[in-house]
């Protein structure tokens, strides 16, 4: 039996997987306010899923790690630091775990779902912010670092800002006082698709993806601004790759932590 942990910023969602990385059973909470309370948390939900011992566990989390030290250098909106979520959640759970940027474990699920077509992916989680993966043949790149949207600056409006904080879901809602599944006017996603433009051009300026898959909850609107962004990108850049939309996003982290076991389990 696996364990799968996605610790998102609202929510934390936990999933026992058996050894063909189907889901057995989920659990799901508000994520704590603190990092103590998460891993107690995270160990009562692990024990209810299942009385028997975990073979191997990951957790993917919205931060910045040190993936040598087994650390958590930040925690994406929460003001954690430094915390040695490796050695904690091993304990906790009583069996080893490998821990992983959850937009990078969104993306690795989402590349092996469509491996067998396109080999490179760059993948983007359009939430709150904006989480990046870029695969090839099925492994993570680590050049594109933890942070995502929140680390790549850019130039908007006369200003060098994180591209998430003007192309990220918050940053729709404050401009359109709107979720973006209540925005229907094509006029707003065309701006909205043009923000996006602008940080995958830089994405793309030393990476040629087969495919580029689109997740998160913005993203689950691909259908609305599809033809906007695909019309940007081939203006600026001479072609647009196939953009896709990923599947099974609300457990995609999950599916990428199986995945993660897998390839440390080939390796190992």
């Amino acid at each position: 039996m696996y364990l799968g942990i996605d610790v998102g910023g609202t929510k934390t969602l936990l999933a026992s997987l058996d050894a063909s990385g189907n889901i057995v059973d989920r659990v799901k909470f508000p994520t704590p306010q603190t990092y103590p309370e998460l891993i107690t948390a995270i160990q009562a939900a692990a024990r209810q899923l299942s009385q028997e011992p975990y073979q191997l566990a990951a957790a993917g989390v919205p931060g910045i790690l040190d993936r040598k030290q087994g650390l958590v250098l930040s925690y994406g909106h929460r003001d954690w630091t430094n915390n040695p979520i490796k050695t904690d959640l091993s304990a906790a759970l009583g069996c080893p775990i490998l821990i992983e940027n959850d937009g990078k474990l969104g993306g690795l699920a989402a590349a092996i779902d469509i491996i067998n077509e396109y080999k490179n992916v760059l993948y983007l989680a359009i939430g709150t912010g904006i989480g990046i993966c870029y695969t090839a043949n099925g492994i993570i790149d680590q050049s594109i670092d933890d942070g995502g949207g929140h680390t790549l600056l850019l130039e908007h409006d006369g200003q060098t800002l994180p591209w998430e904080d003007f192309a990220g879901g918050l940053a729709i809602i404050q401009k359109y006082g709107l979720q973006a599944s209540e925005i229907t006017d094509p006029v707003a996603w065309q701006a909205i698709a043009h923000n996006f433009t602008q940080g995958i051009e830089v994405l793309l300026t030393d990476r040629t993806p087969d495919a580029i898959v689109v997740g998160g909850g913005v993203g689950a609107h691909l259908d609305k601004f599809a033809h906007f962004l695909e019309e940007d990108l081939t203006i600026s850049l001479g072609s647009c790759p196939p953009l896709l939309q990923a599947n099974d996003a609300e457990e995609i982290v999950i599916h990428g932590c199986y995945q993660l076991i897998k390839q440390y389990e080939a390796t190992a």
